[in-house]
């Protein structure tokens, strides 16, 4: 009878787990973020269609992954090659002290920086025709240009080809709740309360033993495109905007 009853809490187990992995691969496909041989997401130039069926592998592998991320599969810039965002702002004392990108968005960044090719793997399985570079991408592919879904972050007005450059970008790896804080302490309020931000579905990250961070994937769901740009929700009448600012 307890074996009948392990059974079917694994067979319960093993149901969900599927559930979950189909919901994922199914918001993945055919969206920007797929960037295998059948998607229709890259009709045209740039293209970053491969020879490759699988989804997940420009992200993630079984075996051999890095520690960053589950299984993940790709090496990431370094965290403090970066020209970060700066404010002229007396009350933005924890925005400006921000130096380093975290890990969260550092993932993010392994492709949208444009430094690391898109297809430099740090396991390609048995497809490649170079070290650690998938077949038929011919070479070290880039994310590049300036508009739409391939364009380089890491780039600045002028310099749209370069990397590096978050200065024009909204601030990452910044403690929310220091930044609440240092607005109080000047006597403004432009920045929502940590609660109402979470209330609203922002989601904060691990930073000194408290989940306070604003990162990439605070604002952006890369596993779902249901409000392009992978947004954690719809930014109609900046609603994701006013889920923290207060105009």
């Amino acid at each position: 009878m307890k074996m009948n009853g392990m059974k079917i809490k694994i067979s319960l187990l093993t149901a969900i787990l599927l559930f979950v992995a189909c919901a994922a691969f199914a918001s993945i496909k055919n969206t920007k973020h797929d960037l295998s041989f059948f998607t229709t997401a890259w009709p045209g130039s740039p293209s970053y269609q491969t020879d490759e069926a699988q989804l997940c592998i420009f992200c993630h592998t079984p075996h051999g992954g890095s520690l960053v991320a589950p299984l993940w599969n790709r090496n990431n810039p370094d965290g403090g090659a970066f020209t970060m965002y700066n404010s002229t702002h007396a009350w933005k004392t924890e925005l400006n002290s921000v130096t380093t990108v975290n890990d969260e968005s550092l993932l993010c960044l392994s492709c949208h920086d444009g430094s690391i090719a898109v297809n430099s793997l740090l396991n390609v399985g048995l497809s490649g025709n170079q070290p650690n570079v998938l077949e038929n991408f011919g070479s070290p592919t880039y994310i590049a240009g300036t508009t739409g879904g391939s364009k380089r972050i890491g780039g600045a007005p002028g310099a749209e080809n370069d990397t590096g450059h978050l200065e024009d970008d909204h601030p990452i790896s910044l403690n929310y709740a220091n930044a609440v804080s240092d607005q109080t302490a000047h006597g403004t309020n432009e920045l929502q309360t940590l609660a109402y931000a979470e209330s609203q579905g922002i989601a904060f990250f691990p930073t000194g033993g408290s989940e306070t961070n604003l990162e990439c994937s605070s604002c952006h769901d890369v596993h779902d495109n249901s409000y392009p740009p992978f947004l954690i929700k719809s930014n109609s009448g900046s609603a994701l905007c006013f889920s923290c600012h207060i105009k």
